[in-house]
C-alpha cells in the first residue's frame, strides 16, 4: 500500500498544530534567533580564545549563560558584546583535544518569547607562535617564527625604528612603539600576521612607551611622557587608557589622572596594576568597585599575576642582618596583605622578576647568591617548597624575557652571551618534560608568546 501521499498530506498539520501548542505556551522553535556560533566550522582557536554566540535579537542574557555549556569544562568568564555572547578562557584551551561546545534549553527574547535552542558546534586549539625583536644592527624589527624556529618572518617595517611590542592575550592583535621624526615615540596596532598596521596614538614630541593590554583586548594601557618645550625636559610619567574599538569604555577612565610607569591588567580583567613613582608604591585599582590597594616599593618594575587573577608576585629590596638583598614578594588582593613568596632559605639570593606558571604553582626567574659577582642562573621553584629546576646556568651568560607558554609545558627565554668577542643574543626554548633546553633563533630578543 502507497501511504506516501497521505503522510505527505497528515505531516503539515500535525506540524500547524505543534506550532499553534508552542505559540500558546509562549515557547517557539526559533531557529532564526541564532545567527552565528564562533568560532566558525573549521577555524582553530587560540589557547585563549573566545567561543560566542551572535543573536538576530536582544535576549535575556541569563537565560543565554544558563544553556552554555563548554565539553571538557574551563575556568572562564561571560560577557557581552551588544547582541554577541562570549566566553573567555582565563584557563587556557588545551591543545589537541576536540572541545564541544553547547547551547541547550530555553532561551528568553527581550520581547517575552521563550525559544527552545539545541545547537552544538566543536573546534580545536592552534599551536603557538613566538614573537622576537632582532636587534638594532640587524634590522630592528619585530619577527614572527614558529616554536621551532621555522619559517621565522619579518612584520614590521619600520627603518630600525621599534622599541617595545606586546600581543593581546587571544593572540590577533600586536601593539608596539616605534619612534618617529618629532623625537617621540608612537604607538602602533597590527594583527597576528603583520598587516591592517594603523597607528593608534600619534605622540609627537611625547615618549609614549610601556603598551598594556586590557583582559577583553578593547582597551590598551600605556605610559606617556609629555616633553615640555619651554622647559627643555620631560613632564612625569602618566598613564593613559585608549579604547581599540568605537564605543569602548576603558578603565581606568582616560581622565583620571594616573603617575606612574609598568601598566598592567589581571587576566581575570578585574584589576589594574601599576607602579606609583610619586609615592613609591605599587597601586592595585579594583575595576568592578572602585576599590583600591596600594605596597610600598622601593623601585618601579612589572608584576606577574597568578593565573587566576587574584594575587601578585613582585620584587623588592628586603631587610637581612647583614646588607639588603632583592627578594621576591607574592600579594593576596583579596586579603590584602603581602609577604615572602619563599621561606627563610631564599634570603641569601637575588631575585629577577618571577614568572607565575599557568598551574599557578611554580615560578620562573633569575637567581644569584647575594654578594656574587656571576650572572644570574634561570630557575623553576615550586612555590609551596616541593623542590626547584635549574634551566640554564652558564656563568658567562645572563637570561631574561623568560615566558611561560599557555600551558605550562616549557619556557621560551633570551640568553645573552659575554664571553664572546662578539655579544650574542639567541632564543632558547626549554621543554619541561625532558629538563633540556635548545636555541631556537640564532640572534633575536624579547622572545613573546603569540597563541
Amino acid at each position: 500500500m502507497n501511504t506516501s501521499g497521505f503522510s505527505c498530506k497528515i505531516l503539515p498539520i500535525a506540524m500547524i498544530a505543534m506550532l499553534v501548542v508552542l505559540s500558546a505556551c509562549g515557547l517557539s522553535t526559533g531557529s532564526g534567533l541564532i545567527e552565528q556560533t564562533f568560532p566558525a566550522p573549521g577555524t582553530e582557536l587560540s589557547a585563549y580564545g573566545w567561543v560566542g554566540v551572535s543573536f538576530a535579537e536582544e535576549v535575556v542574557k541569563e537565560s543565554v549563560e544558563q544553556a552554555f555549556a563548554i565539553s571538557p569544562a574551563v575556568s572562564g568568564e561571560f560577557f557581552w558584546q551588544g547582541d554577541i555572547f562570549w566566553f573567555r578562557p582565563i584557563q587556557a584551551f588545551e591543545a589537541g583535544i576536540d572541545y564541544q561546545v553547547k547551547l541547550q534549553g530555553e532561551i528568553e527574547t527581550a520581547g517575552g518569547r521563550s525559544v527552545k535552542a539545541d545547537r552544538t558546534w566543536t573546534f580545536e586549539v592552534r599551536e603557538p607562535l613566538l614573537l622576537y625583536f632582532v636587534p638594532q644592527d640587524k634590522g630592528g624589527e619585530i619577527w614572527r617564527t614558529g616554536l621551532n624556529g621555522s619559517e621565522p618572518e619579518q612584520l614590521t617595517f619600520t627603518d630600525g625604528n621599534v622599541l617595545e611590542f606586546i600581543p593581546d592575550r587571544v593572540g590577533e592583535q600586536i601593539a608596539y612603539t616605534a619612534r618617529n621624526q618629532d623625537g617621540g615615540s608612537d604607538v602602533w596596532l597590527m594583527d597576528r600576521g603583520g598587516v591592517s598596521q594603523r597607528q593608534l596614538i600619534d605622540c609627537g614630541a611625547d615618549i609614549c612607551m610601556e603598551p598594556a593590554w586590557s583582559a577583553d583586548s578593547g582597551c590598551l594601557a600605556c605610559v606617556r611622557q609629555v616633553y615640555d618645550e619651554e622647559a627643555g625636559s620631560y613632564q612625569p610619567a602618566k598613564i593613559l587608557t585608549t579604547a581599540i574599538a568605537p564605543g569602548t569604555t576603558c578603565l581606568p577612565a582616560p581622565e583620571i589622572d594616573l603617575y606612574g610607569t609598568s601598566p598592567s591588567y589581571s587576566p581575570d580583567g578585574v584589576h589594574f596594576a601599576y607602579y606609583d613613582i610619586s609615592n613609591a608604591r605599587i597601586q592595585i585599582l579594583n575595576l568592578d568597585d572602585g576599590g583600591e590597594f596600594n605596597l610600598p616599593s622601593t623601585g618601579p618594575g612589572f608584576v606577574d599575576w597568578s593565573p587566576d587573577g587574584t594575587q601578585i608576585i613582585y620584587t623588592d629590596v628586603a631587610a637581612a642582618h647583614h646588607e639588603p638583598f632583592v627578594a621576591a614578594y607574592i600579594a593576596d588582593l583579596q586579603a590584602q596583605t603581602a609577604a615572602l613568596a619563599f621561606d627563610e632559605g631564599a634570603t641569601d639570593t637575588e631575585f629577577s622578576q618571577p614568572r607565575w606558571s599557568p598551574d599557578g604553582e611554580w615560578v620562573a626567574a633569575g637567581l644569584r647568591p647575594v654578594n656574587s659577582a656571576i650572572s644570574k642562573a634561570l630557575w623553576v621553584l615550586n612555590l609551596k617548597g616541593k623542590g626547584f629546576l635549574t634551566v640554564a646556568d652558564d656563568p658567562t651568560a645572563t637570561y631574561s624575557a623568560y615566558q611561560w607558554d599557555p600551558w605550562g609545558t616549557g619556557l621560551v627565554y633570551q640568553q645573552y652571551d659575554l664571553g664572546r668577542s662578539e655579544e650574542q643574543l639567541s632564543i632558547w626554548y626549554w621543554d619541561w618534560e625532558s629538563l633540556e633546553s635548545r636555541q631556537i633563533i640564532d640572534y633575536g630578543a624579547r622572545p613573546i608568546w603569540l597563541p
